[in-house]
């Protein structure tokens, strides 16, 4: 396939890419690989090493008992993928030996990666834009970044000793800070189909992209393999751009995020008319600042949520395959289809593993429930008077995109429905260009929709986030395919009304 980009140096921004032919939305502009990646430290357990699925249950690296892969065909049998995905991991696994029990941050694995690569040139693909040209920052990073710098350069240089203790020798030009510098700057969160953090790569030639909070163009991935994307018709010589922070952000809020993360202040049109602002602040400023205010403790138990539930899938999962091995045993062993957990340790040799069923304290999800009950008090008017912040006011949104979360993960579905349709209005105000976001949102509410039973509704909002998606995913994609599969199974229960 044709390169439709090229490289350029773009007025007041630096580097940067554009079309060189005219590109239509939907289009697949580039495909990457990365120099480097590795999977987020709280997806660990859940996400294979190799090609970043999630799996219920995976294998651990025998050596380092950290990293995981596939008990499933992946793109080969399973010899084969570990020897592919050992290649990799091979000097890793001896860096994480050496500091066990500990585990380096995210951005400090990516760096040690990074390097592994760097000293293989032999194996590394041609880009638009090579590593060394990856611009630092330093000079605009303030004492307290650089201190966090300089702590996370220690780790690194502790975590290559093992294997690497000659580095400096070996790459002339190392600089831990400032390699790390690089890293912060210009990696890219790897997210899965439902756009949640699963992984950091580095993708070179992407690094390029320039910022814009209206952009021309979405990046996606399918495993660590990202897509850029057009959502609108991109003329030759226009420049192609991407958006670096979520765009549901008042100005000063997102202004804010990129000059402490990427060192600049955005000038788009979007930014220089905060055109939005008003919308997002709409609402009693009294009303909606307890909203904002609580957001980061809301996100504090979100995330909490969300590792407790993969700490309950992975104790299930080493549960039944006890309880498998006891079957073999014993063929008339009764199965339990509920949720298990091992409720103690088996000190007598012959005694059966037990399965029991998830304590209470644990089917509850304290603090799935604790974020909805702080959500619903934030929503609620107050004595039952008019609302006081409609629900387009962004830090509304937000707390009810929270709540929605909540609901799905405590199975309450009629209540995650009606949460979910309160944000469908304002995401098509604040979403004007086709959006992932968007797309999965709607398809969130389908789901629900077609789950109780409302399936009218269902194929409704399904055709809706298919409008959206075949720009933003293309029909290849693998959640563009389950779309449409669950609206063919909504329209064939219509049909039998």
């Amino acid at each position: 396939m044709a390169l439709k980009l090229e490289r350029f140096v773009c007025p007041g921004k630096g580097n940067g890419l554009r079309a060189n032919q005219r590109v239509l939305a939907g289009e697949l502009l580039y495909t990457a690989e990365p120099l480097a990646c590795c999977v987020s430290s709280q997806c660990r357990n859940v996400v294979c090493h190799s090609c970043f699925s999630r799996h219920e249950t995976l294998l651990r690296c025998s050596q380092c008992k950290v990293a995981r892969y596939c008990d499933v065909t992946c793109q080969g049998d399973m010899f084969s993928l570990q020897k592919r995905a050992w290649s990799i991991h091979k000097r890793e696994c001896k860096c994480l030996l050496s500091l066990h029990p500990r585990i380096p941050t995210d951005s400090v694995r990516l760096a040690a990666r990074i390097i592994f690569r760097l000293l293989c040139p032999s194996q590394m693909t041609p880009q638009l834009y090579s590593f060394e040209e990856h611009e630092s920052h330093l000079c605009d990073v303030g004492e307290e970044k650089r201190e966090g710098l300089s702590q996370l350069s220690s780790m690194l240089q502790l975590y290559l000793k093992q294997e690497q203790p000659d580095i400096i020798q070996k790459v002339p030009s190392f600089d831990p800070i400032s390699l790390l510098a690089k890293v912060t700057c210009n990696c890219f969160t790897i997210s899965d189909a439902e756009l949640q953090e699963i992984g950091v790569g580095l993708y070179p030639s992407m690094s390029l992209l320039n910022h814009d909070c209206r952009p021309s163009c979405v990046m996606l991935f399918q495993g660590k393999t990202l897509q850029l994307r057009a959502i609108r018709d991109i003329q030759p010589t226009e420049e192609v751009t991407i958006s670096y922070i979520g765009v549901l952000l008042p100005t000063r809020e997102r202004q804010t995020q990129l000059m402490e993360q990427y060192h600049f202040s955005c000038q788009c049109g979007l930014c220089s008319t905060a055109e939005l602002d008003p919308l997002m602040f709409c609402g009693v400023k009294e009303a909606w600042t307890p909203m904002k205010e609580a957001i980061p403790r809301l996100e504090i138990l979100q995330t909490n949520g969300r590792i407790l539930f993969i700490g309950i899938i992975l104790n299930y999962v080493k549960c039944q395959q006890v309880v498998r091995k006891a079957q073999r045993v014993s063929p008339n062993t009764h199965t339990h289809t509920h949720l298990l957990l091992p409720s103690h340790k088996h000190t007598h040799t012959h005694t059966q593993p037990s399965p029991q069923p998830l304590p209470m304290s644990l089917t509850k999800f304290p603090d799935w429930e604790e974020l909805l009950q702080e959500c619903s008090s934030l929503l609620a008017p107050v004595g039952g008077a008019v609302l006081a912040v409609p629900d387009s006011n962004v830090y509304r949104l937000r707390v009810t995109d929270l709540a929605f979360d909540a609901c799905i993960n405590l199975a309450r579905w009629e209540t995650a429905l009606a949460y979910g349709l309160k944000t469908l209005g304002p995401y098509r105000q604040y979403y004007p260009d086709p959006h992932p976001a968007h797309a999965i949102q709607l398809m969130r509410v389908a789901k629900l929709q077609h789950f109780l039973v409302h399936l009218e509704d269902a194929q409704h909002t399904l055709r809706l986030a298919y409008d959206i998606m075949k720009i933003t995913h293309g029909n290849e994609h693998s959640l563009t395919s389950d779309l449409i599969r669950k609206l063919e199974e909504c329209l064939a229960e219509m049909d039998c009304k």
